[in-house]
């Protein structure tokens, strides 16, 4: 509704009950001020802002009622697989944590070697440690109880010791090995008995090769078939003294007469019958250094302790 200041000159109409037009000036105000417009205005947002808030945390809270009530019935529903899956995590948990000690705390870290001549310490620790818990020193302990290894080639048992929870010691056994013979393209080890003990493409450095036997077949873990087997005793002595001496001959060759030819490098050792066989080679670790880098024939078969007869004829180039 608009109202008008009165004009002091204007009249009022008792008949007709109102003001005449005319009465008024020409200028309209407000009911309320412009600043009060204002603030009614800014209430009025402010109300609608905290209606909205208020509107907001009530659905917040509906909501979180909400999951909190589907959590509940979940729970409730599943109750007892939630403990079986609970007591699970927590048996992995322990087994996990038991794993981790027993790693650390029996991880083997020092492997003593001895006996071992055809293989590094390095391959022997491979062989005894392989597998996943193979450097595990309370796993070897009952993996090699009462029990050694086997199936080595060139090696007759292998047995484990643990020291300590991180050293372990390993006893190699090797195979007595007399020589090898050459057949159908792979070396047959024999041992003193003559009895083939290994076949194998493997060349074992310190290990002689016999040659001048015949024989029509082998067979592993027989005998090697010669005419008369007493050649593996003397065979057995030779490398015996050879390695009393230090001496590392590459090939022993008997002859149809059984006389014995040694082949040391580019050196050849002709030692004849067995007669006098320690001195020969007694001799032979004297006079072999002197002779390094040159090549002809040595010859022992007239030598006796009296008559110390020993030639050199020397190959010409």
């Amino acid at each position: 509704m608009i109202f008008g200041k009165k004009n002091k000159n204007s009249n009022y109409s008792q008949d007709n009950g109102y003001y005449d037009d005319n009465a008024y000036d020409d200028q309209p105000v407000s009911m309320y001020s412009q600043d009060g417009i204002r603030e009614r205005a800014e209430r009025l947002r402010l109300a609608e802002s905290q209606r909205k808030e208020d509107e907001r945390r009530e659905y917040r809270d509906w909501e979180r009622r909400s999951k909190q009530a589907k959590r509940q019935k979940f729970l409730k529903k599943h109750h007892k697989g939630l403990i079986k899956l609970c007591v699970i995590v927590g048996i992995i948990a322990v087994l996990a944590i038991t794993c981790l000690f027993l790693y650390v705390s029996y991880d083997v870290t020092d492997i003593q070697v001895t006996g071992n001549t055809m293989r590094t310490d390095e391959q022997i620790a491979d062989i005894v440690c392989s597998g996943t818990l193979g450097r595990n020193s309370l796993y070897l302990s009952l993996k090699y109880k009462d029990k050694s290894v086997t199936d080595v080639p060139f090696v007759e048992k292998m047995t484990v010791s643990v020291l300590s929870p991180h050293s372990i010691k390993v006893t190699v056994y090797e195979k007595a090995l007399a020589g090898y013979v050459s057949y159908l393209g792979t070396y047959m080890y024999f041992a003193r008995d003559g009895t083939v003990v290994e076949a194998s493409d493997e060349k074992v450095e310190g290990i002689p090769e016999v040659t001048g036997l015949s024989f029509d077949h082998i067979m592993l873990h027989e005998q090697l078939p010669v005419k008369d087997d007493s050649v593996f005793n003397r065979i057995l002595d030779v490398t015996q003294l050879l390695n009393k001496y230090k001496l590392d001959v590459d090939r022993l060759y008997f002859d149809s007469l059984e006389n014995l030819t040694l082949f040391y490098g580019d050196v050849r050792i002709n030692l004849g019958q067995d007669e006098y066989t320690d001195e020969k080679i007694s001799n032979l670790s004297h006079i072999l250094p002197e002779l390094t880098g040159r090549s002809g024939t040595i010859d022992l078969t007239n030598y006796t302790p009296d008559q110390q007869n020993i030639s050199f004829t020397e190959k010409s180039n």
